[in-house]
């Protein structure tokens, strides 16, 4: 029985890509009958882990009909229980593969930093070096999705704070390199900051009085 399922199961597999729409209902079932085994436990391990191993493989073949579909969190579903199955077939390279797969899909979904650290968890946990590879690419492509990201923020203009008041005309004291003041002083107290403020030089005349009348045109517009 256990031999007519992987024997079938295997050339479902290889038809669902090329008859998706023929193929959907028909890996359901198969592995509803897998799972279906599995849980009346009436095998020896070896058994066990070539139901487990089938079903793993189920999984992910109709996980990805799901994702072709858009259908991503039942494709999701679909590749979790594919790597329980895998794990509980002692199966490290068929679960570094459906890992593989959950990390495209969270590169699609424009996820790759979670990509990134489920790949960086699995690689030195898998052993076959074709399946390493393959995880090798997948992180290749999340590490320069993150490096394309962090390269767009940091050439993005800074954005000016909510609050942060915006001016149309030059301070009259930032035009001369010194630090204005933090809050909105009175006109007399902005006249004696501006005279005594650290790393400016005296001020003439005129510009006290500019400093004077802006001070008493916004304490008037409030």
């Amino acid at each position: 029985m256990v031999t007519w399922l992987e024997t079938s199961g295997a050339e479902l597999i290889h038809l669902a890509t090329e008859r998706r729409q023929h193929t959907h209902r028909l890996l359901g079932t198969h592995l509803a009958a897998v799972t279906d085994l599995i849980s009346e436990s009436r095998y020896t391990r070896p058994v066990e882990q070539r139901l487990h191993t089938l079903a793993a493989a189920l999984s992910q073949a109709i996980a990805w009909q799901h994702f072709d579909r858009r259908r991503h969190i039942s494709a999701g579903r679909f590749w979790h229980a594919a790597l329980h199955n895998a794990h509980a077939a002692d199966q490290r390279d068929l679960g570094a593969g459906v890992l593989s797969d959950l990390a495209y899909q969270l590169l699609r979904l424009q996820d790759a930093r979670t990509a990134a650290d489920m790949l960086e968890y699995a690689i030195p946990r898998t052993r076959h070096p074709t399946a390493r590879s393959l995880l090798h690419l997948r992180q290749a492509r999340a590490l320069a999705d993150l490096g394309r990201t962090a390269g767009a923020a940091a050439r993005s203009p800074p954005r000016r704070r909510p609050w942060a008041p915006r001016r149309t005309t030059p301070h009259p004291l930032g035009a001369r390199g010194c630090r204005p003041p933090t809050s909105r002083p009175t006109a007399g107290v902005a006249v004696t900051a501006a005279r005594t403020s650290p790393g400016c030089g005296p001020i003439s005349a005129n510009t006290a009085a500019r400093v004077l009348r802006s001070t008493r045109t916004s304490a008037a517009e409030t």
